[in-house]
């Protein structure tokens, strides 16, 4: 992208959505509230902070994360 821009996106949010992931790397997004990392299968989760990826404990809404998912 040539340079930073704020898209207005509208519609109905929706309550939940479920997925099933294979194993290995998974780019995700967090939409309306924070959730903590509860599922084993979840192996580590990282998110792009200040020019570097760090590690994340949550998801907050409105950022994305890279997750790693194992057996």
């Amino acid at each position: 992208m040539p340079s930073q821009k704020i898209y207005k996106l509208w519609g109905q949010p929706f309550p939940s959505y479920t997925i099933d992931f294979s194993n290995g790397w998974h780019l995700i997004g967090a939409a309306y509230e924070e959730n903590t990392l509860e599922e084993e299968s979840i192996k580590v989760v990282f998110q792009y902070i200040d020019g570097s990826y760090q590690q994340a404990f949550t998801f907050l809404p409105g950022f994305g994360y890279w997750i790693k998912i194992g057996e």
